[in-house]
């Protein structure tokens, strides 16, 4: 029987001039596939059991590993992901096993880094579940070395601003790194009562997006082109309803599981991600395994979503429809919609492809309500966004 996933659990080989990271790992429990209950269609059961075969890098589209806790038996996040029903996909995943910790935080996200761009070199997608949200400066960090100008989304319940003592939050860092390749930001699914209105203002002062959980949750289309924008999602399990998980979190609110993932599902559409991140997973506080089996879902959807094809649409094709819209006498702009899927660019006016070092003409993605707007005068608010942090 045909098997459309490969989930490989890698030996690394010790030749670090190739980057292969296996000082780095531990691997993936021997028995992990014993525990897979669909022999024919589950996940696992396409795991090869031969640890020491590597595959060939440029083989393998998504690569997923976990970072602090150790290998085992047991580990709850592998046993419900192995157990999912394979897609239909044909892409290839490998699981690189478990990322040892360093002697602290910083040399773990040290590690991170040069996991991550290693395989973004390589052309495939890591994904990362890790135990603390903080990890994600490590995954930022992959692209400021290699000199990539980021957009970076974060799903989070508050805007990781604050300064603890004389060591800034991972978000700070992220955003105040010098020499910065960000190129944009944007927080989803925050809840205003527990944010600091000073720093949801510097937020939108710097030109970066918002969107509240209340308004995601009335409009998520309007959430899916922040999604499509974003090279690096990084998604904070706080942002979940509490009441799923009650060690995570003292509020009331939050997303629900299926719009979680919903979220990763956009992310694995996107035409720009190559990196996603799922933080704050503890599993000595899921006793019952209920998070570990929503990230394995979320992981799932995401993969369902990946296309490995996804690139800047070409406009000039039969699928796309054009719509020139005069804002006042100044100037145009120009929208794309793709008439099967209803996802809308905006086309970005010359003087910011330029800034953006772009040869030509180049889109963002936008919404229908960004396509109204633009028809009554108004220019809408992504792009606006979007001139402010290039001038």
């Amino acid at each position: 029987m045909r098997s459309y996933f490969a989930i490989l659990p890698l030996q690394l080989p010790n030749t670090f001039a190739d980057m292969t990271l296996s000082l780095l790992f531990e691997s993936v429990h021997e028995h992990m596939t014993a525990y897979t209950t669909h022999p024919f269609s589950g996940m696992g059961s396409a795991i090869f059991n031969d640890l020491q075969a590597l595959p060939d890098w440029q083989s393998i589209d998504i690569a997923f590993f976990t970072v602090g806790w150790e290998a085992s038996a047991d580990d709850p996040f592998r046993k419900a992901f192995y157990n999912l029903r394979q897609s239909n996909k044909t892409y290839r995943l490998a699981d690189l096993g478990c990322l040892k910790a360093g002697i602290d935080a910083t040399e773990t996200r040290l590690r991170l880094q040069d996991v991550c761009e290693f395989l973004m070199q390589k052309r495939i997608t890591p994904c990362i579940i890790g135990h603390a949200h903080e990890l994600d400066l490590g995954q930022f960090m992959a692209y400021q070395s290699a000199g990539q100008l980021v957009y970076v989304l974060q799903i989070d319940q508050k805007l990781d601003l604050q300064i603890h003592g004389d060591k800034p939050d991972h978000l700070n860092e992220i955003i105040t790194c010098q020499p910065n390749f960000l190129l944009g930001a944007g927080l989803l699914g925050y809840q205003q009562y527990i944010n600091d209105t000073a720093h949801l203002e510097l937020w939108q002062r710097l030109g970066f997006d918002l969107m509240s959980l209340g308004r995601m949750r009335d409009h998520m289309k309007e959430a899916e082109p922040l999604i499509r924008t974003a090279h690096m999602v990084s998604f904070d399990v706080c942002a979940l309803k509490p009441f799923f998980f009650p060690p995570h979190q003292p509020v009331p609110f939050g997303l629900t599981t299926e719009e979680a993932c919903q979220i990763a599902w956009y992310a694995g559409k996107s035409e720009h991600l190559s990196s996603f991140g799922l933080y704050g997973y503890q599993p000595q506080q899921d006793p019952y395994g209920l998070m570990a089996s929503l990230l394995a879902t979320m992981l799932w959807y995401f993969i369902e979503g990946y296309d490995k094809e996804s690139k800047q649409p070409d406009f000039s094709g039969i699928e796309f429809i054009k719509y020139v819209v005069p804002i006042g006498t100044a100037y145009s702009l120009v929208f794309y919609k793709h008439a099967q899927s209803d996802k809308w660019w905006l086309e970005l006016p010359h003087e910011e492809s330029a800034l953006l070092n772009f040869g030509k003409p180049r889109a963002i993605p936008c919404s229908y309500t960004d396509y109204v707007t633009a028809c009554n005068g108004v220019p809408p608010d992504c792009w606006v966004r979007l001139s402010a942090r290039l001038n």
